[in-house]
């Protein structure tokens, strides 16, 4: 009982002194804006076993944008799929993230009776972030960067 008492006081008196122990976490908003299936740039393609284009990534810090372009890839696609070299048809359905992975993801629905895919982004250093918001082509992630002083 004595050395929990010791061990408890300690550990108290630790976090008393240590001001990063009550830190408030510093967050920068990402927003990622799928590839277009039509339109005259980040145009999606169909290649022989993929879909793939580029999308952006917008970074907000200290109140400058930077954007850069990212690429977006979907899986290998079945020999049977029923997805055509021309993607005119295809529109933006929905934006997903996996904060396990870091994967941002776009899906895509044909007005025909195509099939549908998804094209995705591995994201650097976006392990545990959050969505705070999700539209059908881009969604913003809340990456965690650090710690106030």
């Amino acid at each position: 009982m004595k050395k929990i008492l010791i061990f408890s006081a300690l550990a108290l008196s630790v976090l008393s002194v240590n001001p990063i122990a009550f830190a408030d976490p510093v967050d920068q908003a990402i927003v990622f804006t799928c590839p277009s299936a039509t339109g005259s740039s980040h145009l999606l393609s169909r290649f022989v076993n993929y879909v793939g284009g580029a999308g952006t990534e917008s970074v907000t810090i200290d109140s400058t944008v930077e954007t850069q372009n990212v690429y977006f890839r979907s899986a290998v696609l079945s020999p049977t799929a029923n997805i055509p070299g021309s993607l005119v048809t295809y529109s933006n359905s929905g934006t997903a993230f996996d904060p396990i992975s870091g994967t941002v993801s776009c899906s895509y629905t044909s007005s025909g009776s195509l099939d549908p895919f998804v094209v995705s982004y591995v994201g650097t250093n976006l392990y545990g972030a959050n969505v705070t918001n999700s539209q059908p082509n881009s969604i913003t992630i809340l990456e965690h960067v650090g710690l106030k002083n």
